[in-house]
């Protein structure tokens, strides 16, 4: 019988004996590296650091604040409150009486937006910037809004209304400019927190009026009052004038097209308009005066043009058909 030959143990290497070595000592030049390493990333955040804190200062000073600065730079009082520009009629004693500055006020003691505010807070103002010219000069620029038609309140009170329907009380307008425009009535005027509220639909009214002063001034010349009643239920802008008592528009219908309708009925010879109705379309309306003699008047023709008047070098031609009501 064979003797089971014993396994030998797996041969040990001297890597396997513990030993006790002393880690290696950094060199020199890795030192050296490591400081500078270091002192890099120091110096980025003692950078980054200050920029944030004087960005933080300007903003602040920009807003109004840093009195504390003000006696370091030994600032000025504002000298001069000077409009650089308007494209309006407003003027530098009513931007110094807006403003209402404090004697002794620097630059530095003032918030811009605030004076800002305190401009487009006047409805005449509709836009409104404020530079600081240091060391003592603060400029303003206005973009103001214009009239296009008057209104009378309750109260007896003359007001302006803007083509966005703001209503406000005009500043240094001149007065035979003023009488130029026609008048609004209107069913009420909206009063909201010490100013009226705007008037509805003044964009419609103003492409009207400004056209017709545009192309036929004569016409619009005439033009007194204009009643905005129906017009946010029927759409309709009736126009009181000296020749016709009653000239009604429709606000969705092209203008051009009615005003050279109503310029061509101006033109034909018969009794005195009372009232025409141009906002049907196709068909329009014409009521005479009731004291005038009846006489027929023509009925336009396809190939019927308008050259008498200047402003109309091309009409399109009228519907072929008119009503003609009974006399109002």
């Amino acid at each position: 019988m064979k003797k089971t030959q014993a396994k030998s143990p797996d041969a040990r290497s001297w890597r396997d004996i513990p030993q006790q070595v002393r880690p290696r000592a950094m060199s020199r030049g890795g030192r050296r590296r490591l400081a500078l390493g270091t002192l890099r990333t120091i110096i980025v955040l003692v950078v980054i650091g200050g920029v944030a804190w004087a960005g933080w200062e300007l903003v602040r000073l920009g807003s109004g604040g840093g009195a504390w600065f003000a006696n370091a730079v030994d600032a000025k009082p504002i000298a001069r409150v000077t409009l650089q520009s308007t494209d309006g009629v407003l003027d530098e004693a009513w931007l110094q009486r807006t403003l209402a500055l404090a004697p002794g006020t620097t630059l530095l003691d003032i918030d811009i937006e605030v004076l800002k505010a305190r401009l487009e807070a006047r409805p005449q103002v509709e836009k409104a910037s404020v530079t600081k010219r240091f060391p003592d000069v603060l400029e303003a620029t206005l973009s103001e809004r214009s009239p296009v038609a008057r209104l009378m309140t309750s109260a007896g009170s003359e007001l302006l209304v803007a083509r966005d329907g703001v209503v406000y009380e005009g500043i240094g307008y001149d007065p035979e400019l003023l009488e130029m425009l026609p008048w609004l009535n209107l069913d009420s005027l909206a009063w909201d927190g010490g100013t009226y509220g705007p008037v509805p639909g003044m964009e419609a009214v103003s492409d009207l009026l400004g056209l017709a002063r545009l192309v036929a001034p004569q016409v619009y010349d005439s033009w007194k009052v204009v009643d905005l009643t129906r017009l946010e239920s029927d759409r309709e802008i009736e126009v009181r004038s000296v020749e016709v008592a009653r000239i009604v528009f429709g606000a969705d219908a092209d203008f051009f097209t009615q005003l050279a309708w109503f310029d061509y009925l101006l033109d034909q010879p018969g009794p005195a308009l009372a009232k025409v109705d141009l906002s049907l379309g196709p068909r329009v309306v014409v009521s005479y005066d009731e004291n005038a003699p009846r006489l027929a008047r023509p009925v336009p023709d396809d190939t019927g043009m308008l050259d008498r008047r200047a402003p109309f070098p091309n009409f399109p031609p009228l519907p072929p058909s008119f009503q003609t009501p009974r006399a109002l």
